[in-house]
């Protein structure tokens, strides 16, 4: 629509006024243009919009030569507005918190010219970027040149694959470089123009630095995956290992072993010298744990003081019971806890894939039950599993 056009289509009591507001933007006064005035419908109805844009490109003389925007249609808000003061509140907040969030808003704005090849970008992305000399009017294999390596040919095929397709809409999380070169989690959102054969000749949209979030969702996801007072893997995790594991063992002649630690005497601690002194017996039990095992075995704590291993990539099932013995003389060794020589000693439950290869949860249920067996025994000694022992804890 050219400028003539659309000045024959405002009512001629606002045009005025909305000239007046366009040579005030153009002219450099008003950083955005506003305006609400009323055009004339194809049926010949006056209908009331509010229109706000802003100037993303002047030639070399200054002078505007691109201009994008938004048409809201406020009919129905001014309908409301003149039948009750009320609503002429409502339409004067609506209208701040419009202009807020778009003043506001911390997204970078971009607009695609596909066939040109030419992206006019918002002054925000020099922030984002942390890159003040970043020119504003780029191309897109400049742009794609500020997208991280490993995602740069994910985001190519799913941008190709939106252009030809029929899509409204397009949305994908991806990381951008810094200038300096730290990478940045963003999200892209953007809706096309397209032709009468349904391809993209035009992309506009917003990108979102989302970094924050996805640190947030790792974090969480860390603490899922971990436990929290001594660092092992939680139950979660260690379910994850060893159903990984079973099913390696499966394709291979190496075996797997579960062990299942119960520590004698852990309560009096705690009603002794307190639950941080039992909270400091517990990561010095983890940490001989994870000292006894290999980077490869998987050390979790299951709460309390319930801790298991699991024992991966075993020529044979003698060498599960090996490190089990070992790890039941480096439990009987005393803890240095706030002065006092502490000892817990260990049941352990021990259960390998040749006695159990019911799964992965079985090998644990069969483990637990070791460890139930060794505590009746008598406590700090190592029990292997075998079926008649947990047909007597059924009965």
């Amino acid at each position: 629509m050219t400028a003539d056009t659309w000045a024959q289509l405002v009512h001629p009591d606002d045009l005025n006024d909305a000239m007046a507001d366009i040579r005030a933007h153009f002219d450099g006064k008003t950083q955005i243009y506003r305006n609400e005035h009323r055009l004339r419908r194809k049926d010949g109805k006056w209908q009331w919009i509010r229109d706000v844009g802003k100037v993303v490109d002047r030639d070399n003389d200054g002078n505007p030569i691109r201009m994008v925007g938004v048409h809201i249609d406020i009919q129905a808000l001014r309908d409301a507005v003149a039948q009750t003061e009320s609503f002429n509140r409502e339409l004067r907040e609506s209208q701040e918190r419009f202009e807020l969030a778009l003043e506001g808003s911390r997204d970078a704005i971009f607009d695609w010219d596909i066939p040109a090849g030419r992206i006019h970008l918002s002054p925000r992305w020099r922030e984002l970027l942390d890159d003040p000399a970043l020119d504003l009017v780029a191309s897109r294999t400049s742009m794609l040149g500020h997208i991280a390596s490993l995602d740069i040919h994910r985001v190519k095929r799913a941008l190709t694959r939106f252009i030809v397709s029929k899509n409204a809409k397009f949305e994908l999380e991806f990381q951008m470089m810094t200038l300096d070169g730290k990478a940045i989690w963003v999200l892209l959102r953007a809706a096309a123009v397209r032709d009468d054969k349904g391809k993209a000749t035009r992309l506009s949209g917003s990108i979102a630095d989302i970094t924050s979030m996805k640190q947030a969702e790792e974090e969480l996801k860390r603490l899922v995956q971990q436990d929290t007072l001594t660092g092992l893997a939680s139950r979660s995790r260690f379910m994850d290992a060893l159903k990984r594991a079973f099913s390696r063992s499966k394709r291979s002649n190496k075996f797997i072993a579960v062990l299942f630690f119960d520590f004698d005497r852990f309560k009096a601690v705690n009603d002794s010298l307190g639950h941080d002194a039992g909270d400091e017996l517990l990561i010095s039990i983890s940490q001989r744990l994870v000292a006894n095992v290999r980077d490869v075995d998987t050390a979790a704590r299951f709460g309390g003081d319930e801790f298991v291993i699991l024992l991966e990539d075993l020529p044979d099932t003698d060498t599960a019971k090996l490190v089990a013995d070992k790890l039941l003389k480096a439990c009987a060794k005393s803890h240095d806890v706030r002065g006092h020589k502490l000892v817990s000693t260990a049941s352990i439950g021990l259960v390998t894939n040749e006695t159990s290869d019911g799964g992965p949860a079985e090998l644990l249920r069969f483990a637990d039950a070791a460890m139930y067996e060794a505590k009746r025994r008598g406590r700090n000694c190592v029990v292997e599993f075998d079926s008649e022992m947990f047909n007597e804890q059924l009965d």
